[in-house]
């Protein structure tokens, strides 16, 4: 995902990349959300990254899209960095996490390409705490929601409500972010 597909789209002088989860139900015919001009990416119910958000933000000042989520982009793939990729893969910091590496240097590539858009979230849901799948135009099985693939997989939509996909512009990880996730965890222990 983070490697190999980009390079061969890139080699097949593929103008853009564009990629899915199998964990992702469509409920509608969603190409307009693949058929994108812009950098497009999915919004989750929280910050997850790799590396530490400190780290990101005062150590490096790395950018990255506020609650990022690589389960479903579109990527236009002359803003691929691969360079940027092995530096980010060999620095130590990186990988307390490892499950979220991949997603955390798709973000920075994200930002470091300039503006980015992700699907409404109540049009494109990507979030762990997800009572029921009606609707959403298409649901990211994130976390313990997997548990509901079958019983989700077969729900019978109405499609005479459904809009063409909207997106709203991205914005990044603010330091406001770090201090209210920061009190967060004190605040469970």
């Amino acid at each position: 995902k983070l490697i190999d597909i980009p390079i061969l789209s890139i080699e097949n002088k593929e103008s853009r990349y564009t990629y899915t989860d199998t964990d992702i139900i469509y409920y509608k015919n969603c190409s307009n959300y693949f058929n994108r001009s812009e950098n497009t990416h999915l919004r989750t119910d929280g910050v997850k990254i790799s590396i530490k958000l400190q780290k990101l933000l005062l150590k490096y000042s790395w950018k990255l899209p506020y609650k990022f989520n690589a389960g479903y982009l579109s990527f236009n793939t002359k803003d691929y960095d691969l360079n940027f990729i092995e530096m980010f893969l060999k620095n130590p910091d990186i990988n307390n996490i490892p499950w979220l590496v991949e997603q955390t240097c798709w973000g920075l590539i994200f930002s470091n390409a300039g503006k980015c858009y992700y699907p409404k979230e109540n049009e494109f849901l990507c979030r762990e705490d997800l009572k029921s799948p009606i609707g959403a135009n298409a649901v990211h099985l994130i976390g313990n929601l997997k548990k509901n693939i079958q019983t989700w997989s077969q729900v019978s939509l109405d499609e005479t409500n459904r809009k063409e996909p909207s997106f709203k512009l991205s914005r990044n990880i603010s330091f406001a972010d770090w201090i209210f996730k920061s009190i967060k965890r004190v605040l469970k222990q």
